[in-house]
């Protein structure tokens, strides 16, 4: 019996490139596009200008496959061919069925050890693809050309390779140059409005480094006014500064893209300043604003900001990096991601350049600083989008590139530093040029940051994610002067397009009021709306899986301020009254309200969560009809070890249901009914409030309870 395939050596030859194509298409090809075109606004060149060096280790692998394949004796070749289409479909398996959530990709570091427990488990899938592809070899090798070549063409037909694509395979849309043109370093003879924005700064921050610092009050910040009790409008960038430009507030109310792109159709700040002749430039990390936004003139910052070719090298090997990141077991992903410096980004980029957000908006703020000029007749607002404190945290205060390290509150304050050193040199350059007095100037925050001053004092409501809502804001009308003054008036970032509408005479029916008319002590009620911070994929989807809106009603640091206005959800989600295990649960970020901390496994493989406060979960609460005796409630839970016993006071939409007491010796079984009510347009929200909470009193340990397991059943 022969030992292998009965084939013609022109049979076998084609086998062998078509699996080693397949491999190279699926994770050097196909994968770096997929990566791109789920984040086009992140990148400066178009995906075609980066096939060069993105294509580069796709032949160099390729060609020292075929030379292995051919160079071994035909039997084992054609064994080995079968095993690499299997490991190419394990691969893909990986990609896109089984990638787990490791945090997100904007330089914070990556929880890999979250998801140790994989291991064993993607073991099996890659040792069964191998076993079954060398079980079944006699069979499957002779199929593997047709299958090999359909999967490849299948999927190249899904990205603009054999066809047109509209998510920017040639060029996306408005696509920036590497360099700023002429307009974004022109200033008006006729007025300016300066909105600079710092990305990721809070307002506890700003104030602690002035406190350190007077010269910053003194003679920096002349005229400034410091809203210390700002409080911002979500926790992420893009809706924030849609609100912070008179975009509206995003709701959950309909799909993000439908909210997004109609900011053409809005009458927003900038449209109106356009509209009456104004200039308007926009400079940031992102092509969005310059895709969705009215402008004259927009760059987006590339990451590095660099030489063409240097840039080009740099995003590919990311892109390539992100994609064998995503097609590895968790087993290798340890080894790819490299501590943070990326192994294809290391090997083909090199160092010349820091790609990070951080060191290419530091860059350019010096490269603009340095050629501001006074030149244009139009009034003018200049929009400038910075890094800030935004991670990874690479920047000294001098500005100096200095390893990524713990996203922690020195590492944070040391880069707010350099953007505030950043902004007092351009200060200087308005005071210079002769426009800084007649400009109506803000500095501000789009959100704050959890790991920045207050990030870690709990709250009832949103513990860590407090200084999260309260970014700085600094504003300097026309003519003000003397040392920078603090103000406890109750701001809101929508506030600014009021108040630069104002400015510029315009009569604007714009959310939020003119931030000069605000008195100290003033009631008011504003509205922060809260989401998961990993929610970029489900913003593509369409809906956030959940998003919080609160009613904040006095300072924004006092917890008794806020109260949950809403939970808003997509449109008729329901969930069955299905187990919920908490720890690793794909429904946590789904079902969990605030207050949950971090999640771990016992040895016992028990998987739980801790809350810091009050926590609680949504479910569908059933109707009278559906449940006429009502629902009972099974919940698994013990007081955090080493903490005194605790009372627990089970809330059900804002109304106490019942009283537990717990202890830390051992998870314990506790039951109660709930009685079924109307049909509800949302889920119910079931909250646990320690009685220290309850009391508003502050416990000796954050740590309050553990929660293992929740189950519900129909009495």
């Amino acid at each position: 019996m022969p030992s292998q395939p009965s084939t013609a050596v022109g049979s076998s030859a084609r086998t062998t490139l078509l699996v080693v194509a397949l491999f190279v298409v699926t994770l050097l090809v196909v994968g770096p596009y997929g990566v791109y075109a789920e984040n086009v606004d992140d990148y400066s060149v178009s995906f075609r200008s980066m096939l060069g060096p993105a294509l580069l280790p796709a032949l160099v692998v390729g060609t020292a496959l075929l030379i292995l394949l051919r160079l071994v004796p035909r039997a084992l070749g054609a064994r080995l061919e079968s095993l690499l289409f299997a490991g190419t479909l394990a691969a893909a398996a990986q990609a896109h069925a089984l990638l787990g959530r490791y945090g997100q990709l904007d330089g914070s570091p990556l929880d890999l050890a979250a998801n140790d427990w994989r291991t064993p488990w993607e073991a099996l899938l890659w040792l069964g693809a191998a076993a079954a592809s060398q079980l079944f070899h006699r069979r499957l090798w002779p199929q593997l050309p047709f299958l090999a070549g359909l999967l490849i063409t299948v999927q190249l037909l899904a990205t603009p390779l054999l066809g047109t694509d509209p998510t920017g395979f040639e060029q996306p849309v408005n696509v920036s140059e590497l360099v700023p043109g002429d307009d974004i370093f022109t200033l008006s003879r006729n007025g300016n409005v300066i909105l600079l924005i710092h990305d990721t700064v809070t307002s506890d921050t700003f104030q602690d480094l002035v406190a350190a610092d007077a010269r910053l009050a003194d003679t920096v910040f002349t005229g400034f006014t410091h809203y210390a009790d700002a409080l911002g409008v979500y926790p992420r960038t893009v809706p924030s500064i849609a609100a912070m430009v008179g975009a509206g507030l995003f709701e959950n109310r309909l799909p993000w893209d439908a909210f997004k792109y109609s900011v053409h159709d809005r009458a927003t700040l900038n449209r109106e300043l356009v509209a009456r002749g104004w200039a308007v430039d926009w400079v940031g990390p992102s092509n969005y604003f310059c895709r969705v936004t009215s402008h004259t003139g927009c760059f987006a910052i590339p990451r590095p900001y660099a030489s063409r070719d240097e840039h080009r090298r740099h995003a590919a090997a990311e892109l390539l990096d992100i994609s064998l990141f995503r097609h590895a077991p968790h087993m290798l992903k340890s080894w790819i991601y490299n501590g943070g410096r990326w192994r294809c980004s290391t090997w083909l980029a090199g160092e010349s350049a820091d790609p990070s957000s951080a060191a290419s908006s530091a860059a350019l703020f010096a490269d603009l600083t340095d050629g501001l000029r006074v030149a244009r007749d139009a009034p003018t607002l200049k929009l400038l989008h910075l890094a800030g404190g935004h991670a990874p945290l690479v920047l000294d205060p001098d500005c100096r590139l200095v390893p990524p390290g713990k996203l922690d509150t020195p590492a944070y304050a040391r880069q707010v530093r350099c953007s505030l050193e950043q902004t007092a040199g351009f200060l200087q350059r308005l005071r210079t040029l002769g426009v800084y007095d007649d400009s109506l100037i803000i500095v501000a925050g789009d959100h704050g940051a959890s790991y920045g001053p207050g990030g870690a004092e709990p709250h009832p409501l949103a513990p860590r994610h407090l200084s999260r809502a309260r970014p700085m804001l600094l504003v300097k009308p026309p003519g003000a002067d003397g040392p920078l003054r603090t103000s406890l008036a109750p701001a809101w970032l929508p506030d600014l397009a009021p108040t630069i509408a104002a400015h510029a005479g315009l009569d604007s029916s714009f959310e939020g009021r003119d931030l000069t008319q605000l008195a100290e002590g003033e009631r008011r009620t504003r509205i922060y709306s809260f989401h998961e911070q990993s929610a970029r994929k489900e913003l593509r989807a369409g809906y956030l899986q959940r998003l919080e809106r609160f009613v904040v009603e006095g300072p924004a640091d006092e917890p008794g301020s806020w109260t949950l206005l809403e939970a808003v959800f997509p449109p008729d989600v329901r969930w069955p009254l299905d187990p919920l295990d908490l720890g690793h649960s794909t429904d946590d970020a789904r079902l969990t309200y605030y207050g949950w901390d971090v999640s771990g496994r016992d040895g016992d493989d028990t998987t739980w969560r801790a809350a810091v406060g009050r926590a609680g979960v949504y479910f569908s609460m059933p109707s009278s009809v559906d449940a006429p005796r009502g629902v009972e409630l099974r919940a698994r839970l013990r007081a955090a070890p080493g903490t005194a016993p605790q009372t627990i006071d089970v809330h059900l939409d804002g109304l106490t249901v019942g009283q537990w007491t717990l202890d830390d010796s051992a998870f314990q079984e506790h039951t109660l009914t709930l009685t079924a009510g109307a049909p509800r347009s949302n889920p119910a929200l079931l909250e646990f409030v320690p009685r220290h909470a309850a009391l508003g009193e502050h416990s000796p340990r954050p740590l309050s309870f553990v929660l293992d397991r929740i189950a519900w059943r129909l009495r």
